[in-house]
């Protein structure tokens, strides 16, 4: 696994930490998150249970912001960009807080944890957990949620500008394999 996180790092994805969730991940503004369940103001994606490697990409125009979180399952760091690759959008979320909670979904209802979630300093983020973590919003883009399709997912991005796989956009992985 250490080759595989240094071969991230080299393509620009910071090791940010190591999660531990359940079955479920939730991912909005925790000043959203209290919502019900079918709102839009948050999502949950199913995931498959035990610890998950944390990676952020730094923003271009502000490199002590965050513009894309990817959660990966150890199982699959290896496949990576395969996983990256595949992967498809699946919700967005706006972020009227100006910050995006990752948490295991059992903390969903944990209006202390939330309320510190919106109260850490802006200067500290991404600040991460146990079970969790909460990075700042870039401007006022919605949060749009990403993941490998079939069954409970071993990849999960969360993109906090514009989404990788947007019209137009290339994956920053792509190979160019065009003949010359």
């Amino acid at each position: 696994m250490q080759r595989a996180l240094q071969d991230l790092h080299e393509d620009g994805l910071e090791h940010l930490g190591t999660l531990t969730l359940g079955t479920t991940l939730v991912v909005g503004d925790p000043s959203q998150l209290l919502g019900a369940p079918g709102s839009g103001a948050w999502c949950g994606v199913a995931v498959q249970p035990g610890a998950w490697v944390l990676l952020g990409r730094p923003f271009a125009g502000d490199p002590d912001l965050l513009e894309e979180l990817v959660l990966v399952h150890p199982t699959v760091i290896s496949a990576f960009y395969d996983q990256y690759d595949q992967a498809v959008p699946s919700a967005s979320a706006q972020l009227p807080a100006g910050r995006v909670a990752l948490l295991d979904g059992a903390l969903r209802t944990d209006a202390t944890l939330l309320a510190e979630l919106g109260a850490v300093d802006a200067d500290a983020l991404p600040w991460v957990l146990e079970r969790g973590c909460v990075a700042a919003a870039i401007g006022a883009n919605p949060v749009s949620v990403y993941q490998t399709a079939g069954g409970a997912a071993q990849l999960v991005g969360i993109s906090l500008g514009a989404h990788q796989q947007q019209a137009g956009a290339t994956s920053p992985f792509a190979v160019d394999d065009t003949p010359t």
